[in-house]
């Protein structure tokens, strides 16, 4: 079966106007180069060397980038717009980056969660580390207000462990979650 999860994206198949895309929602966000730097957790000497064109950013980076800018990855490099509509747009690449921040916030042990989802300690690792999609833990549904299927947890007993009433309300705060 092959794995389902976020694609990742070449740095070398961005087009050269990234950067000039990226100035341009600075701009418009009333942002100097210093602020959306720091905003984006980058240089802002990098910063400035994306925007003239010398260097095309990492994946990660356009991703901080547009999250800083508030504005979708597709708009900065519109030829991974369509992709990035077809990833699985949950936690920061999975649902499992999420989980794992708020299972060790609240300090219970990946032992004692896995017994409350009614899984074996190393299928909720490989989860949390974003190798497992589908299982008893979470399915792909898709949700009225997407496009594309997204992972959302199954997981009351789990749910109501980390303090949320619903899985659906696990799923929610943990697609809220950035890294950073």
């Amino acid at each position: 079966m092959p794995k389902r999860g976020p694609p990742r994206f070449a740095r070398r198949s961005l087009d050269s106007s990234v950067g000039f895309r990226v100035r341009q929602q600075r701009e418009a966000a009333g942002l100097s180069r210093i602020e959306l730097a720091a905003d984006a957790g980058i240089g802002p000497r990098t910063l400035a060397r994306i925007e003239r064109g010398d260097q095309l950013p990492a994946e990660k980076t356009l991703r901080r980038i547009s999250h800083a800018l508030q504005v979708s990855i597709g708009l900065l490099a519109p030829h991974w717009a369509a992709d990035d509509l077809e990833r699985i747009q949950a936690g920061t690449e999975h649902l499992g980056v999420g989980l794992r921040q708020i299972r060790k916030s609240q300090q219970i042990s990946l032992a004692e969660a896995a017994a409350f989802a009614g899984i074996s300690v190393s299928t909720l690792s490989r989860f949390e580390r974003g190798f497992i999609g589908e299982g008893s833990l979470a399915k792909l549904r898709r949700a009225d207000d997407r496009l594309v299927e997204r992972l959302t947890f199954v997981s009351e007993p789990l749910a109501k462990l980390l303090g949320f009433e619903t899985a659906a309300e696990l799923t929610k705060a943990c697609e809220s979650i950035t890294l950073d």
